[in-house]
């Protein structure tokens, strides 16, 4: 509970890159790469600039819920897979 309240405490802080932000965006450029979509490619379908989808796999940026849901429809992943 302590690690929970911690995480929590941080991402409301707006503490960015932090722990969880750097594994989504790893788990993202992971998904990203099996798929075989480059950034470019990738970024032009779930309607972002390539330098947004780099501050996201980089854990510099976190990704809203549409944007999650766009990541889980073309790199066929369930949206819970982007949760470290």
């Amino acid at each position: 509970m302590k690690l929970l309240d911690s995480l929590l405490e941080k991402l409301s802080a707006g503490d960015i890159p932090n722990k969880f932000t750097i594994e989504m965006g790893k788990l993202i450029r992971q998904a990203r790469e099996e798929t075989g979509f480059s950034q470019r490619e990738l970024a032009t379908n779930i309607y972002r600039r390539q330098a947004a989808l780099s501050d996201i796999e980089n854990g510099k940026m976190e990704p809203n819920a549409s944007t999650l849901t766009l990541l889980s429809y073309n790199l066929k992943k369930p949206i819970t897979y982007f949760f470290p």
